[in-house]
């Protein structure tokens, strides 16, 4: 599980930079991404088994736009 969590998390941070996407802060936990674009807007993804996305749901989520 560890593993698919690693290469989740890094086939994300591969894909944030061939986008060129412009990310003010980026924050780690375990298994999960919260980042702040530099347009303000609240991104989230990765595991949700405790509703750390912050969406009200414990679903896993690829992306997540938050507001």
């Amino acid at each position: 599980m560890i593993i698919k969590k690693t290469i989740l998390l890094v086939f994300l941070f591969v894909s944030i930079n061939t986008n060129a996407q412009c990310w003010e802060t980026i924050s780690a936990g375990n298994g999960f991404i919260h980042a702040i674009k530099d347009d303000g807007t609240l991104w989230a993804w990765g595991s949700n088994s405790q509703g750390q996305l912050g969406d009200g749901t414990t679903i896993n989520k690829i992306v997540r736009k938050c507001f």
